[in-house]
């Protein structure tokens, strides 16, 4: 039986507390939370392992052929100014591409 299983199995069949099971197992309150909501909503599928791989980029709104060079200069201007500690509103024009230093 895994670990899913087990805490799954004492919170809900036992009725035994989150904190209580938490403390036991070693785990976070937040994700013996995560996993009995998991079990509620999906039934036995909650308890299959899960992806960790990212479903998608924030630049990229999920587009899977963003490479750098394909993301066009609003983009990387867009990067730039982030990096730089600037607001949206004021990278514009392509002098965003060059970072500000202070000094």
């Amino acid at each position: 039986m895994s670990k899913a299983q087990l805490v799954i199995t004492a919170v809900v069949l036992e009725g035994r507390s989150k904190s209580e099971v938490a403390h036991e197992y070693g785990l976070s309150r937040y994700w013996v939370h995560q996993l009995v909501s998991r079990y509620h909503a999906d039934g036995a599928a909650a308890l299959e392992p899960r992806s960790r791989r990212p479903h998608h980029h924030r630049l990229t709104g999920g587009r899977t052929d963003a490479s750098p060079r394909r993301l066009g200069r609003v983009s990387v201007a867009a990067v730039t100014a982030r990096r730089a500690g600037r607001s949206k509103a004021r990278c514009r024009s392509a002098t965003c591409l060059i970072p500000s230093w202070p000094g």
